[in-house]
């Protein structure tokens, strides 16, 4: 029996998901100021939950969802100011999302990661770069930036830089 759908039996393809949670995963990001006698703001999400499908040994799909008010800092008040309404407004948008739309080939173990990210209720297609491996499970590596004005962050632009880098790893 053939299918024109693409659909696929058991025999065909081999595909296995994988749980994305701070088990396995951490989600940084850095803010940089725009004063470079200043540190940089560095962070992370230590709550949320996902899902990577791989078959037939490459990745095929990534959604993850964040909840916005795990952000944290080692600066207390910066975490606070963070939750607020000139960041991530985090009771009024406790959720962040990413489902991916798709994923290529780039070579040596590297894929590009296409996506739509939604943050604030704002949603925009993204594309990353990771390195991936799947020999004895799902690992990925990615750095990358996003321009957090373009989902209405626009607190500060002269004195934060507009562009905050993300560092995605999975699986270590």
């Amino acid at each position: 029996d053939a299918t024109d759908g693409g659909g696929t039996s058991g025999s065909e393809a081999t595909g296995e998901t994988s749980a994305i949670s701070p088990d396995n995963t951490k989600i940084e990001f850095i803010g940089v100021h725009t004063d470079k006698q200043k540190p940089d703001n560095v962070g992370h999400f230590a709550v949320f939950k996902g899902n990577a499908k791989v078959t037939d040994g490459k990745l095929t799909a990534v959604d993850v969802e964040i909840d916005t008010d795990s952000i944290t800092t080692a600066n207390e008040t910066l975490t606070g100011h963070l939750k607020n309404a000139d960041f991530f407004e985090v009771e009024e948008f406790p959720k962040a999302t990413f489902k991916s739309t798709k994923i290529e080939d780039a070579g040596d173990g590297k894929v590009n990661i296409t996506g739509d990210l939604t943050m604030l209720e704002t949603t925009k297609s993204i594309t990353f770069p990771a390195t991936v491996s799947t020999d004895g499970g799902l690992m990925l590596e990615s750095s990358f930036e996003i321009d957090r004005t373009e989902f209405g962050m626009d607190f500060n632009t002269d004195g934060i830089e507009k562009m905050v880098k993300l560092n995605v790893t999975v699986g270590k």
